[in-house]
């Protein structure tokens, strides 16, 4: 058993995540002082007793943020969460107007969106656009969908639900997967399925943030901003593993005998 401790030892310091930021929007400062506004049609996204709002101003044709996180990933391959609260009827979620969703690999105004959108009352879908402009809002050009449907209960204008996406970059591609899971006990209600862009750009930035949409008199807020950047293992790294493994049984070996 001690053996096993050793060896996992060595190998959770080789494959830990490299470097993670949380925002928990405690105060308005971790706002204003972590994130820079890029483009805002109707009211802005503003700090409201230790969460984010986005509102409409009773617009139907909706209205959409984007802001950009002032902490870049430090790796190619790099996760991100936040919680988000619907404030909506759940007739609402089908209009597709109320939405939130990150942007990724962003540089001269350009990059990535993923959009999160609650569709019914047990349904909900990801897209994923390239070429987004956060001087106009324009979300570019569709590369990929996905939907998941809950087996049990109904979302809830009431609850947080927490948005992960996980970004991986194999040189000639970028991967995105994502996930939706509860905020109180972080059970799963549902994971989409991987899309991948085989052409992509803007792949070596690493400038990441997150867009807000709603639409008639509709909320959103959000919450607990999360990026880890994290690597996958290249083979010397792997070769590390084996060199921490032989480490481990030596100690363990060595302790043995005394």
């Amino acid at each position: 058993m001690k053996t096993n401790q050793y060896l996992l030892a060595g190998a959770s310091v080789l494959l830990a995540p490299l470097h993670a930021a949380t925002i928990n929007f405690n105060a308005a400062s971790d706002y204003t002082s972590n994130f820079t506004p890029a483009f805002s049609s109707g009211n802005a996204v503003v700090w409201e007793s230790a969460n984010l709002r986005k509102n409409d101003n009773g617009g139907a044709s909706g209205t959409t943020s984007m802001v950009l996180f002032n902490t870049a990933a430090t790796s190619a391959n790099f996760s991100l969460k936040m919680d988000l609260r619907f404030d909506a009827s759940l007739n609402a979620f089908s209009q597709n107007g109320l939405s939130g969703g990150f942007l990724t690999h962003v540089a001269g105004g350009t990059g990535y969106v993923t959009i999160f959108r609650l569709t019914g009352t047990t349904t909900a879908d990801v897209r994923i656009f390239e070429g987004i402009n956060t001087s106009t809002g324009a979300v570019g050009t569709q590369i990929g969908s996905s939907t998941i449907t809950r087996s049990s209960g109904t979302w809830s204008e009431s609850s947080y639900y927490t948005v992960n996406l996980d970004v991986v970059n194999s040189g000639g591609s970028v991967a995105f997967t994502g996930s939706v899971l509860s905020s109180a006990d972080a059970s799963v209600f549902g994971t989409f399925t991987t899309i991948t862009d085989n052409t992509p750009t803007n792949v070596s930035a690493l400038n990441v943030g997150f867009r807000l949409g709603v639409t008639q008199n509709d909320i959103i807020r959000m919450d607990n901003f999360t990026l880890t950047s994290s690597a996958i293992p290249e083979p010397s790294t792997y070769a590390l593993l084996g060199g921490a493994g032989v480490l481990g049984l030596a100690i363990w070996n060595r302790r043995r005998r005394s």
